[in-house]
């Protein structure tokens, strides 16, 4: 009797343009993001919130208003980041980033404990290690209690934005990116809701796509997408 549990495809070309491509991919952003042996600079988009933190709360019995959760990708891309530079570094090339792209903050945090400013929704942040540019995109507020707040509207015009980001700066590299708004930034998205408004919001957008798009997403969820 043959088996119905099929093995998942590792790769699913969404959309094709010439040589510009929209690809859904199995795999982990963070190892991308840290991968030592390739040649080529590529990007990896790593879902933060507005105000840039990046205190990581590992502390349950310290933290009763946690920040970023090790969890996240957010917070996974923090504890590699962190084992290269420290906090303060961090922070300063971060600011120094926003304060160069002519990025404005559109009022204060209402986090416990972060970081005082917050930019809207959509606004990017780039640091690079070794051949990785890391866009730090603002998808998601902290309330007053720490807890994220996005929706689909934010993730929407996030993405909207970070293609215009990428359009502008991205060179043609190759970008990778998260099935966004499906965790702790509480958009309330299922997979297959946010991989479709993704892949619409770039194909409304499409002449501003100028190189190869992966979104990448875990074995676990690939399953789910196919």
């Amino acid at each position: 009797v043959k088996s119905n549990n099929l093995k998942q495809p590792k790769e699913k070309e969404l959309w094709r343009r010439g040589n510009n491509t929209i690809k859904l991919i199995s795999g982990n952003l963070i190892d991308i993001a840290f991968e030592s042996n390739r040649l080529e600079r590529k990007i990896v988009v790593i879902p933060v919130n507005t105000a840039f933190d990046t205190q990581l709360s590992i502390n349950a019995e310290k933290d009763l208003c946690p920040l970023v959760s090790e969890t996240t990708i957010h917070g996974q891309w923090l504890m590699r980041i962190l084992q290269v530079m420290d906090k303060f570094e961090l922070d300063q090339r971060i600011q120094n980033h926003l304060d160069a792209s002519g990025a404005t903050p559109s009022g204060k945090s209402q986090g416990v404990g972060g970081k005082s400013d917050r930019y809207p929704i959509g606004t990017t942040a780039a640091i690079q290690h070794e051949k990785t540019i890391c866009y730090l995109l603002a998808i998601s507020d902290f309330d007053n209690r720490n807890l994220a707040r996005s929706s689909r509207e934010f993730i929407k015009n996030a993405v909207e934005k970070l293609l215009d980001y990428y359009d502008d700066l991205g060179m043609g590299y190759e970008i990778y990116m998260p099935v966004l708004g499906t965790g702790k930034s509480r958009a309330r998205l299922n997979p297959k809701e946010s991989l479709q408004l993704i892949k619409e919001t770039f194909v409304e957008h499409a002449e501003k796509i100028n190189g190869q798009i992966y979104i990448v997403a875990l074995d676990t969820m690939m399953a789910e997408l196919n």
